[in-house]
C-alpha cells in the first residue's frame, strides 16, 4: 500500500533531468504516474502523489532514465522510495516529545548530543495495530517505522483552522501490546 513515490537523484555529478515513472499494480500491469517529467538543475528529489493521496497496492515501481543534465554522464538514483503517509491522530490516545540539546557532563564537543525521543500510545480496541493483524495497520506494525510527529493548536474558530507544528522525525524501536486494548510505540 503506498499513496506517493519519492525520488532522490544527484545535485550535480550524474542528475536526472528527465524521466517516466510508472508503477505495478496486483494485476502485475505497469501503470504510469508521469511520462517525460522534467527536473530542474539542482533539484534532488520529487514526490509523486498517486491517485489524489489515496492509497494503492503495488507490486514494483520502474524508472526510466531519458537524460541526465550534464548530457555525458551516467543517471545516479540514491533512492526511489515508495511511501505509505496517513494521519492517525484519531487514535493517539497519549504521546510525548522529548527534545535533547546537549549533555552536559561531557567536555568533548563531539558525541555530546543526545537523540531527541517520542513515545505514544495508540487505541487498539479495534485491533488496527495489532502485530501481524491484517487490519488496517497490521502490517506496518514492524521496527524503523518512520513517524513524522506534529502537533495542532486551533487558531481559529468558525471554521476551524489549525496550526501544525513539525515536532521531528522519529523511526520506531518496538511495539509493545498492552492488556487494557492499548499499543505503546
Amino acid at each position: 500500500k503506498i499513496n506517493y513515490i519519492d525520488i532522490y537523484t544527484s545535485e550535480y555529478s550524474g542528475a536526472i533531468k528527465q524521466y517516466t515513472l510508472e508503477y505495478r499494480d496486483t494485476s502485475n500491469a505497469y501503470q504510469s504516474v508521469v511520462a517525460n517529467q522534467l527536473l530542474t538543475k539542482g533539484t534532488s528529489t520529487k514526490r509523486h502523489t498517486l491517485d489524489s493521496g489515496n492509497t494503492i497496492d503495488v507490486t514494483g515501481v520502474k524508472l526510466t532514465i531519458h537524460k541526465t543534465h550534464n548530457a555525458s554522464d551516467y543517471a545516479r538514483i540514491h533512492e526511489i522510495s515508495p511511501v505509505y503517509e496517513t494521519d492517525i491522530s484519531e487514535h493517539v490516545v497519549s504521546c510525548t516529545v522529548s527534545k535533547n540539546r546537549e549533555i552536559h557532563d561531557t567536555t568533548l564537543p563531539l558525541g555530546g548530543i543526545a537523540a531527541n525521543d517520542f513515545q505514544v500510545q495508540l487505541d487498539n480496541t479495534d485491533h488496527s495495530f495489532t502485530i501481524g493483524s491484517t487490519k488496517l495497520y497490521g502490517a506496518y506494525t514492524n521496527k524503523d517505522v518512520k513517524f513524522t510527529v506534529s502537533m495542532g493548536w486551533r487558531i481559529s474558530e468558525s471554521p476551524d483552522v489549525f496550526e501544525y507544528i513539525n515536532c521531528g522525525t522519529y523511526w520506531v524501536d518496538e511495539w509493545k501490546q498492552s492488556s487494557n486494548m492499548t499499543m505503546d510505540v
